[in-house]
């Protein structure tokens, strides 16, 4: 090899190679959910289940990840257009819950909850980060709220573990990374449920850029290649 070529060349494969080794050593997981009215589902009578889509402007994105030994998934929700206030004041006075209905404009959302079933379908309620209903509180010790006013969204965020009311089990992390798993929304105008994303594993970011170095190598060997021809 060329030395004008050389050190870059290496360089740049140890750094993919260090990437890619740290990356497999972590074996974390990443997890992404797009919510939206769109995504929402209604079981018919017959125990069917049909699209109910509604038009609520609101709209949602969750990162999730999920740690080496798998009992403890870190969550980071951003939802717009609606107002989490009263959630927030739950979690502050959370022996004031549950009841039976909050008395609030239509867009304040009174749980979000983590379910139990594939894209097109409804399931049980597995984990409750916050609910001011029937479904309590899972994530007292972990929940955190943010209010971003440049954006118009409020951000929650907590970790679901073993040692939650609704733990974390091996027989739920299975079914994470099968995709069956979505969250809900639920709101004062449309109790059912305003905004749903199914949650879906997304390429870990130090993977991705460590197949972009690769692709870097590449390109400098083949341009190396058509220098010396």
């Amino acid at each position: 090899m060329n030395k004008l070529w050389t050190v870059p060349v290496l360089s740049l494969a140890f750094t993919c190679g260090q990437m890619v080794a740290s990356s497999s050593a972590m074996a974390y997981n990443f997890f992404r959910a797009y919510l939206s009215g769109e995504e929402e589902i209604v079981t018919n009578p017959d125990g069917s289940f049909s699209p109910i889509p509604n038009d609520s402007n609101a709209r949602g994105v969750a990162d999730l990840k999920l740690n080496d030994s798998r009992d403890e998934l870190s969550y980071r929700f951003e939802i717009f257009g609606l107002d989490l206030s009263f959630l927030e004041q739950g979690t502050q006075n959370p022996d004031a819950f549950p009841v039976t209905e909050v008395d609030a404009p239509d867009n304040t959302v009174t749980q979000l909850h983590f379910h139990n079933a594939p894209a097109g379908a409804n399931g049980p309620v597995v984990f409750s980060p916050a609910s001011l209903l029937a479904s309590g509180f899972d994530d007292l010790d972990d929940l955190k709220f943010e209010n971003n006013n440049d954006k118009g969204s409020t951000i929650v965020s907590g970790i679901w573990d073993v040692n939650d009311p609704r733990p974390l089990t091996p027989g739920l992390v299975d079914e994470l990374l099968s995709g069956n798993l979505y969250l809900n929304v639920h709101t004062v105008g449309i109790p059912g449920g305003e905004i749903r994303g199914q949650i879906e594993k997304v390429p870990e970011p130090t993977a991705t850029l460590g197949l972009m170095l690769a692709g870097s190598i590449g390109m400098i060997l083949a341009r190396r290649k058509s220098l010396i021809s």
